[in-house]
């Protein structure tokens, strides 16, 4: 033992540099091992960053088509609006022609009315003024009565317009699965 003691002595730098070198080969294996591990969790990272930026990309697409979807549908709505809009102009311009045609026709029934009064002054005069009264009156309420109903239509147009607009936001807002449980497009 003391020969083993004396040479373990006498060799002591060989067996530290041995130890030494013995040490450094295993942390070179535990650094190559880091390095390969970290390759491995660069490369799971890298793939996961792409996948999510692949999901991000078809759910950007998606959201653009329900958006291109939407303005279409909203421009057709407002496009069905502006035609009953000009429906109802048209209408107007109808309804203020005939109004101006049974004027006409009241005012010369009036005129008749008062040659025929001529033959007895005082009582066909009252009748005469009465006609002419009921003219105007009768002239005023159909001209009411149309434009009544012309604001009716046009509230009636801009109910519609704004209908169409919910129901179309609703399905921008709703979620992909009711879309599809309901049959709507997604």
């Amino acid at each position: 033992m003391i020969t083993a003691a004396r040479a373990v002595l006498a060799n002591w730098k060989l067996i530290g540099i041995a130890v030494l070198l013995g040490l450094l080969g295993l942390q070179t294996v535990r650094v190559a091992d880091g390095k390969a591990d970290l390759a491995n969790e660069r490369a799971t990272r890298a793939a996961e960053t792409s996948e999510r930026n692949r999901i991000a990309l078809r759910e950007s697409e998606r959201v653009a088509g329900l958006q291109l979807n939407h303005a279409a549908q909203q421009q057709e709505i407002f496009d069905v609006y502006e035609s009953r809009l000009k429906t109802l102009q048209d209408r107007r311009n109808v309804d203020a022609a005939d109004a101006q045609r049974v004027r006409q026709q009241l005012t010369t029934f009036a005129a008749r009315d008062r040659e025929a009064a001529r033959t007895d002054p005082t009582a066909c005069e009252r009748v005469a003024d009465r006609s002419a009264v009921l003219a105007d009156v009768a002239a005023e309420g159909r001209d009411l009565l149309a434009e009544g109903r012309r604001v009716v239509q046009s509230r009636d147009a801009e109910v519609r317009l704004l209908l169409g607009i919910l129901r179309n936001d609703r399905v921008l807002m709703t979620p992909t699965s009711v879309r599809e449980r309901n049959g709507a497009e997604p």
